[in-house]
């Protein structure tokens, strides 16, 4: 097993040495079961979805996504689907859409269409596995009145599917 930490860098919890580093800045998500990490590594207008091989840190497949930075969160709801909060708003995104990525090639860039954006500006987001739901904390926004400030709302994380909203209060 291993660990990552908030910059990167990857150790082995056993012997407390590194074992490899990734892209400072990125969110990082291990998967022990699949000996993967994945990895959203924000830019200015798009971000890049990355698994990496836990055991030589190379990464193996790659897709460019609409997403700027900076991130807020990054969270597993299934196998193969993540959600990634940005400023933009909630991103759905599935592992299935990764392109391999040649061994001795530079990366493809391209768009990805498999996934789907959530437009709302949440300040933090969670995968509730029982339910299948991911939350959204939604903040208040100063004097402009929004209908959804000051709620949770919650999302179906296999289609983004709005389910229900709950009023929290002001900030």
């Amino acid at each position: 097993d291993w660990c990552v930490t908030t910059v990167g860098t990857v150790l082995d919890p056993v012997s407390i040495s590194r074992t490899g580093l990734l892209p400072n800045g990125g969110l990082f998500v291990p998967d022990r079961a699949r000996r993967r990490i994945y990895a959203v590594i924000p830019g200015r207008s798009q971000s890049e979805f990355v698994e990496y091989d836990a055991e030589t840190i190379r990464p193996l497949r790659r897709a460019i996504l609409p997403i700027p930075g900076p991130l807020g969160s990054f969270v597993r709801w299934s196998d193969d689907g993540f959600a990634v909060l940005s400023t933009a708003g909630v991103w759905l995104i599935s592992s299935l859409s990764l392109e391999p990525l040649p061994p001795e090639k530079a990366p493809a860039t391209s768009m990805i269409g498999a996934n789907r954006s959530i437009d709302v500006r949440a300040a933090a987001i969670v995968y509730d596995k029982q339910r299948g739901l991911i939350y959204a904390s939604v903040p208040a926004r100063g004097a402009a009145a929004d209908t959804m400030s000051n709620q949770v709302l919650a999302f179906d994380a296999r289609n983004g599917d709005f389910i229900k909203s709950i009023i929290v209060g002001s900030d």
